[in-house]
């Protein structure tokens, strides 16, 4: 019993985890606004793409390099982002010169998106186990015939 007491703390912990992720991420991006950069230069990672762009700022513009899993993530196409042209950022319109946002998955997701999933298997696990413990007793044994 405490066994499953234990796992479903663990996987409502996790699923918990993933949306405070989730609302944190939303949070800090609410009015934010999309502007259009031009890539600058693309590099091949180990995981994934860096990506350095230049975008729109009042005077001027800014320069930024961010990371990402994958050049299809970036709705940019099979070709990913590709020099010279141009790919969607989000801005903080009360301070430009933060660092802009890629749209799409980046590490801070797939990390939120796999805690959830994690933590509903194991919510999903904590609840079989439960149900076949209070059920029978104990887990059902299977016995050969002779």
């Amino acid at each position: 019993m405490l066994a499953t007491v234990v796992l479903g703390a663990v996987a409502l912990g996790s699923c918990a985890g993933s949306a405070a992720l989730g609302v944190h991420w939303a949070r800090r991006h609410r009015g934010w606004v999309k502007v259009q950069a031009v890539v600058v230069q693309v590099r091949w990672i180990l995981v994934g793409v860096l990506v350095t762009f230049d975008y729109p700022v009042p005077g001027g513009w800014a320069r930024a390099t961010k990371s990402f899993l994958s050049r299809n993530h970036m709705g940019t196409g099979f070709l990913g982002p590709v020099r010279g042209r141009p790919i969607t950022v989000l801005v903080d319109p009360r301070n430009p010169q933060a660092p802009p946002q890629l749209l799409g998955f980046g590490f801070d997701g797939i990390f939120a998106l796999m805690l959830g999933v994690c933590g509903f298997v194991a919510l999903m696990a904590a609840g079989m186990w439960w149900t076949m413990t209070g059920v029978f007793g104990q887990l059902p044994t299977i016995t050969p015939s002779p």
